[in-house]
């Protein structure tokens, strides 16, 4: 009987990552340059980091989602708050678990992400490198790669750790270790759940990357899904069991999202008024994942197709489609959500070059150039955060929000205190005396709230900063004469409040009342 002959390897199986130092070496610099380029032209809104952990830092994606996790780090058990919107974070306690009971400090939390870009890039470029054989094309691909909301929002939102979802997205999709593999699977839905949606289309990137199909090597993919799902079941399996026992934040989760998603519409409105608080569209959620860079995530269905086939071409079309739309509506932010589909940019690439190499330099080149061209934006379901130069993100610093500033916070503090909100318009004084403690205005308000809410000690220490940095503000020595009268100091307040009369100009209001007390308090006893 005739041997059954054994199919040829497939043109485009990988040849391992080069095992050479110098290989490992100069991908990292690729990768690092890569980085650098991108962190140049979409950079981080640094002047908006200063308000990790206050009040307002709940509104604002670049920090809002640090202070929960900082708050899972100092207690990985305690439920967050009930009106935190970044409830979702207590399941994603990989860092949290790791911080909490190591005690690593905190600054090196913040520096997690940034590491996770560089391993994620340097793998890219390393793999990329392996299929292309050509440093200046791998850059350039590298590039493209960093040119994307995974890299834009683990650079710039912080404690989003993207750049790991991505990193073992592209383990799944293209390393051949089965332990690389498993581990991936079994760790990363603990740092982001998202990534447990990604596995389907990165199983079906990597049975074409591989050469699974071409080379009908069914076994071997039989035994990587195997891992696959036995490696990620856990988290699955513990996140339905919890919530079969009644997990309030998940169906409150659930609940809010449905409402959520109905209102957000299909296309951008073009004219007139657009809906509140829905700002944004599907279609705008789905150009700003990849922009341009769109052409080769279509690239490699098309030329899986051309290669293995119309029918295998439509699998992995069907799965990267459902899971684009699965990531529209699932969660609110859609450019992030769009990042499941990562490994088929590279998988373009790759077969874009193998299949038709005469032409690819030039594709690869206007695409990259396009997409740094064209406006880059991380879309919300009700939010878009452009993503701009680093020297208009530096000169940003000198125009801070109003909320990092201590005469917008002082202005904010003093209608809080006219509404009766002490404790609201406290917390802004501090904060403004914080951000600049030779700011006036911040003593002199608060110790004049503090007077008329009976605590005269605090109100006195305010006034007596507040006169000492502006000698000549007789509102300030007006309520603190107020209060020396009050204490029986009756010289100083004397003092006071012919400074006060001195100092202020002729429309002053309270001259009238600053006189009287003036004359009373002079007045020879009868």
């Amino acid at each position: 009987m005739a041997n059954r002959k054994k199919p040829e390897a497939p043109r485009d199986a990988p040849a391992r990552p080069g095992l050479a130092s110098h290989v490992a070496a100069r991908s990292l610099v690729v990768a690092l340059a890569a980085a650098a380029l991108t962190y140049f032209f979409f950079a981080p809104r640094f002047v908006l980091f200063p308000a990790l952990e206050t009040e307002d830092a709940r509104y604002i994606p670049e920090v809002g989602r640090a202070t929960d996790v900082l708050r899972l780090v100092a207690d990985p058990w305690t439920p967050l708050p009930a009106d935190s919107i970044h409830k979702v974070t207590e399941w994603r306690l990989f860092f949290p678990v790791i911080w909490h009971y190591l005690g690593l400090p905190r600054w090196l939390l913040f520096a997690v992400p940034y590491v996770g870009c560089a391993l994620a890039l340097w793998l890219a470029t390393w793999l990329t490198y392996a299929r292309l054989g050509n440093w200046w094309q791998t850059w350039m691909a590298a590039t493209l790669f960093a040119a994307l909301p995974w890299f834009f929002v683990s650079t710039g939102w912080l404690l989003f750790f993207d750049s790991f979802v991505t990193l073992s997205q592209l383990v799944v999709a293209f390393v051949p270790a089965r332990w690389a593999l498993a581990l991936a699977c079994l760790l990363t839905p603990w740092i982001d759940e998202r990534f447990v949606i990604a596995l389907p289309v990165c199983l079906a990137v990597r049975a074409v990357a591989l050469g699974y199909i071409q080379g009908r090597e069914w076994r071997k993919l039989a035994i990587d899904v195997a891992v696959v799902a036995v490696a990620s079941f856990p988290y699955p399996a513990i996140r339905a069991a919890v919530w079969l026992q009644g997990d309030p934040n998940s169906t409150a989760y659930v609940s809010v999202h449905r409402e959520g998603v109905r209102k957000v519409p299909l296309l951008p409105r073009l004219f007139g008024k657009r809906p509140e608080p829905f700002v944004t569209s599907f279609t705008e959620g789905l150009w700003s994942g990849y922009r341009a860079a769109w052409v080769f995530v279509a690239a490699g269905v098309w030329f899986t197709a051309r290669r293995l086939g119309w029918a295998w071409g439509a699998v992995l079309g069907g799965i990267a489609a459902t899971t684009v739309v699965v990531g529209l509506v699932i969660a609110a932010d859609m450019s992030r959500m769009m990042m499941m589909v990562c490994p088929t940019l590279l998988l373009g690439v790759w077969m874009w070059r193998q299949m038709r190499p005469a032409g690819f330099e030039r594709a690869l080149t206007v695409v990259l150039v396009a997409n740094f061209l064209l406006p880059a934006a991380i879309v919300v379901w009700d939010l878009r955060v452009p993503v701009v130069y680093l020297h208009a993100q530096i000169a940003q610093l000198n125009s801070p929000p109003f909320f990092l500033t201590a005469e917008g916070l002082t202005e904010r503090a003093n209608q809080r205190a006219a509404k009766g909100e002490i404790e609201r318009a406290t917390s802004d004084y501090d904060r403004a005396i914080a951000l600049d403690p030779a700011y006036v205005l911040a003593y002199a308000n608060r110790g004049i709230m503090r007077g008329r809410t009976g605590d005269s000690e605090g109100a006195l220490e305010d006034l007596n900063e507040a006169v000492r940095l502006s000698p000549n503000m007789s509102d300030a020595r007006l309520v603190r004469a107020k209060l020396l009268l009050a204490r029986g100091q009756v010289q100083p307040a004397i003092a006071d409040l012919r400074a006060a009369v001195q100092f202020a100009d002729a429309k002053w209001p309270q001259r009238a009342e600053a006189e009287r007390l003036l004359e009373q308090a002079t007045k020879p006893p009868p």
